[in-house]
């Protein structure tokens, strides 16, 4: 009987484990995609489809609204407001502790997106940022 019970047991912590797919820290389902890893912003900035430093101007649950001050690559022009999603369906949007931000984005779903989930919204820093040009 403890057997079956131990054996009932494990398997349900496997079955949840695998129906929690994104959310659960470190696992990624097939449903989630894996980023590359960039030693630095130089490195993720040549991958990137926008480049840019940039002040949001709105924060909501699923995106942010960002202005455009000076854009290094892409296609959006400086003054231009854009919308930020998040990563990807398995990520959540996270904001830095300023609105003062540089931006390496990449179109997803027709949507802009972060590179990464660390990388692609951060604090605008003016050495790093020159460095991207």
């Amino acid at each position: 009987m403890r057997h079956t019970l131990t054996v009932a047991g494990a398997a349900a912590v496997l079955i949840a484990a695998a129906l929690a797919g994104c959310a659960h820290s470190g696992v990624r389902s097939s449903a989630c995609p894996s980023f590359a890893e960039y030693t630095n912003a130089s490195a993720a900035a040549a991958d990137a489809e926008l480049v840019a430093h940039g002040t949001i101007e709105q924060t909501t649950n699923d995106h942010l609204t960002v202005q455009l001050l000076d854009v290094v690559k892409g296609g959006e022009g400086d003054g231009a407001s854009i919308r930020v999603g998040p990563p990807s369906q398995c990520d959540a949007l996270v904001k830095p502790a300023t609105d003062d931000v540089q931006l390496l984005l990449v179109k997803r779903n027709g949507a802009w997106a972060p590179i990464t989930p660390d990388i692609g919204v951060t604090r605008y820093n003016a050495n790093v940022f020159d460095e991207l040009r």
